[in-house]
């Protein structure tokens, strides 16, 4: 057979001899083959008679409009082929019918389907040897065979519906392939070369399928390890003959790019044989990230600090994590179906929840603070984040509630609020105590100057006693007033043992209240020594004895003092004034009286406040204890139930301590008369009883209302006084700025400066201790006059 094709392009030349080299195979015809291109339609007449001819189906319509429409009797061939790139895209379908074409071969025509129908053709060939050449027909997509014999007519038309079934359901299984959105690999064992691939390898690996035909399935394995384990997976299942398996594995794209896929293998056998495997692979890079996610985000929700619950849209409980369990005391499985209003407290009223629920239903986040009660009934206080969760529908299904325990925080913000106001009124306090001072100075001052006349009558004198007894109560409470302010008393502070001063203690209680109060002492001798002021600690356990004494009921009962020390591990939280650890010493006085009602516990260190009738306190002296155990970095706390009330005082032990000693007191008086004294305040009355006051004790006084005028005085001749007496706050220059200037002039004159603020450490600091002295308003004239000569002597 003498076969040629007419102006086709190279890929339909090679196709045409694809077609022909199996037929020829199949023994079906003999040919050779020519490639002749088409210069005009009269060099088309050298060729004809041909067995074969091959066109291409652009030069059909050229040629049919030269020669008359049916072309094969034209061109006197057996058989004519016209060639297509796509059937349905060609413009000349009526013509191409009409010229008697014999075959059409067009792109999903390939080798495979040609095979198919000669295998079929040849079992029938060898029933019918009379059946000459079959011809191959694709109108409308569709191969079939057509005998040209006649009488034939009923077998051929069961084997063309066969070939229909066939080509149908191969034509149907590749577009189902190349839609699935897996890869598709068919390999033959045991060289694992690729057979067949479907096109989506090129979305996922990036290869052409020709690419990978005939190719190892290595190139798609992301290294040499990975694709033995997997081969090792084959084979174990291969032995035990399974049919079907799946695994993981990672693969490289055409690009480098590694990707996570999953591999389902289908294995087929033959005779007991593994012949070739069929692998759905599907690219999960995708889905392991979120899966990864998904896990990070569980954890993070199982291990995270704060509560969270997610209920469904009606509110049952559906899950909660761990911390839940922790905060509540409630197990998942006891809350799991419930709803969260087992967690109520009673404390939020109705129209607190109204206004959750309603925010929370109209697609808001809900932000506030709950009091919720725990398993045991114990309250704790939690800020709470509650949100909806809508899916893909904007439906409602769930709600999420994130909520962290926040009952030492709310602790501590109340314990900084009472901190904050207390320093408020420790404030306030020392404003109003330099002018009250004062006025107790003058009040006190000409009392003692009426009670020093000769011959006073008796109703003036007890008159006059009433007036300095209340004027001494007054500096008293002046004093408690000014301890509440002070904020720095370290530079006061020395190494000291308690135990002289709580011996001292329980013997002032027992003189003071007789047989009836029974008294125990607990003192360990060998506890350690503080860091600390003797004569504020000595008040703070004189109130503390006398709160104790006093809350006794009908005078009679028990009060016991004890001290230890103890080493505090770690570091424990007392009642949210902060935490402590390490050696401290650990005071308490106990009494049996009626207790302290719950609602006044909490307030028990405020300023004013008292659980005492009026007339038997101030409600300054707890509030004075608090903040001189706190000046000493210590802490004190309280409990108190009916019958038993305690407070206990915590103080740090001094780490460093040295040989303790005690004060030495100041050396006697030298009594010493004549002392040169400028006195300066700003106060006219104040200077003029003590002009009167250290004049009948024959100093010589001259006294000055003005700083700047004392100063003048004071430059004409530095040598003319003895000491310099001040006092602090005045107009024009403060005592120190004038002690300063004199002592620029004359560093060794003695001074002492007196105040009303209760600064006595601030201004200590920065005067010379061996030539000065601070004394607080009002001013004790004895000891004043004590102090001059001391200063003077």
């Amino acid at each position: 057979m003498l076969a040629f094709t007419i102006n086709l392009s190279k890929a339909d030349q090679l196709r045409c001899e694809k077609v022909l080299q199996i037929w020829e195979s199949q023994s079906v015809i003999q040919h050779t083959i020519l490639s002749i291109p088409l210069a005009s339609k009269s060099e088309l007449h050298d060729y004809q008679g041909a067995d074969l001819i091959f066109l291409s189906a652009e030069t059909i319509p050229a040629l049919a409009d030269a020669l008359p429409v049916d072309l094969k009797e034209a061109l006197h061939t057996r058989f004519l082929v016209a060639v297509f790139r796509k059937f349905e895209s060609y413009p000349h379908k009526e013509t191409l019918l009409q010229c008697n074409i014999d075959a059409m071969l067009y792109s999903p025509l390939d080798a495979g389907d040609l095979h198919l129908v000669l295998k079929q053709f040849q079992r029938y060939q060898r029933l019918h040897p009379q059946w000459p050449l079959f011809r191959i027909k694709t109108e409308d997509s569709t191969p079939f065979m057509r005998s040209l014999e006649p009488e034939h007519q009923d077998v051929e038309q069961n084997l063309l519906r066969s070939f229909k079934r066939v080509h149908y359901a191969r034509d149907y299984l590749r577009e189902i392939n190349d839609s699935l959105g897996v890869v598709v690999i068919i390999a033959r064992i045991p060289d694992q070369k690729i057979e067949y691939v479907n096109r989506h390898i090129q979305t996922v690996l990036g290869y052409d399928p020709e690419e990978c035909i005939n190719q190892s399935t290595r190139m798609l394995f992301s290294c040499d390890e990975i694709f033995r384990s997997a081969n090792r997976i084959i084979e174990d299942a291969t032995r035990k003959k399974m049919e079907r398996i799946y695994f993981e594995s990672e693969f490289r794209t055409k690009h480098g790019k590694k990707i996570i896929v999953e591999d389902t293998v289908s294995l087929v056998y033959e005779e007991d044989r593994l012949v070739k495997q069929i692998c759905v692979v599907q690219d999960i890079t995708e889905k392991r990230r979120l899966s990864l996610e998904r896990d990070r985000l569980v954890t993070a929700i199982e291990q995270a600090g704060e509560a969270i619950v997610i209920t469904d849209h009606e509110g049952t409980i559906q899950y909660v994590n761990p911390s839940f369990s922790r905060i509540t005391g409630y197990s998942r499985e006891e809350v799991l179906g419930k709803n969260p209003r087992i967690l109520k407290s009673g404390l939020q009223d109705e129209k607190f929840y109204q206004n959750l629920w309603q925010t929370i239903l109209s697609g808001q986040t809900w932000k506030g603070n709950f009091t919720n009660r725990r398993k045991d009934s114990s309250m704790y206080e939690q800020d709470a984040t509650i949100s909806p969760i809508y899916n893909e529908r904007r439906q409602l299904i769930n709600f999420v509630a994130v909520m962290q325990d926040v009952s030492a925080e709310t602790e501590l913000r109340a314990q900084l609020r009472q901190s904050q106001k207390l320093e408020a009124i420790g404030t306030l306090a020392g404003g109003i105590a330099h002018d009250f001072n004062n006025l107790l100075y003058i009040i006190l001052g000409f009392s003692n100057l009426i009670l020093e006349t000769p011959g006073l009558d008796q109703i003036t004198l007890r008159h006059t006693l009433e007036i300095r007894k209340a004027g001494e109560r007054g500096a008293d409470l002046v004093r408690q007033i000014l301890s509440f302010s002070r904020k720095d008393q370290d530079s006061l502070k020395r190494p000291m043992r308690l135990q002289p001063l709580l011996q001292e203690v329980a013997r002032l209680l027992r003189g003071s209240f007789g047989a009836s109060v029974k008294i125990h002492q607990y003192i360990d001798a060998d506890c350690g020594p503080i860091l600390g002021n003797a004569n504020q600690l000595y008040q703070v356990l004189i109130n503390l004895g006398n709160n104790a004494l006093q809350a006794l009921p009908s005078g009679t009962g028990i009060v016991k003092i004890s001290m230890q020390q103890e080493t505090l591990q770690g570091s424990r939280l007392l009642q949210g004034q902060g935490s402590i650890s390490g050696p401290h010493l650990v005071i308490s006085f106990e009494d049996n009286g009626a207790g302290i009602p719950p609602e006044k516990l909490g307030r028990i260190f405020e300023p004013y406040f008292t659980t005492k009738k009026s007339k038997d306190g101030t409600g300054l002296g707890l509030s004075i204890v608090h903040k001189i155990i706190s000046d000493h970095k210590g802490l004190i706390t309280v409990a108190s139930k009916p019958g038993q009330t305690i407070f206990t005082i915590y103080l740090p032990v001094y780490q460093e301590p040295q040989a303790v000693k005690e004060a030495a007191p100041l050396p006697a008086s030298v009594v010493t008369t004549g002392q040169r004294i400028l006195f300066v305040d700003d106060e006219s009355q104040i200077t003029d009883l003590v002009q009167r006051m250290l004049g009948k004790r024959n100093f010589q006084v001259q006294t000055f209302n003005s700083p700047l005028l004392a100063w003048e005085k004071f430059q004409r001749d530095p040598d003319s006084f003895d000491i310099l007496i001040t006092d602090q706050s005045m107009p024009e220059m403060t005592g120190t700025e004038l002690i300063a200037r004199m002592h620029h002039l004359r560093p060794d004159l003695p001074v002492l400066i007196c105040t009303g603020y209760g600064e006595e450490q601030r201004i200590t600091r920065l005067l010379p201790q061996h030539l000065s002295r601070v004394l607080q308003k009002p001013i004790n004239f004895t000891e004043l006059v004590d102090m001059i000569r001391q200063l003077t002597r």
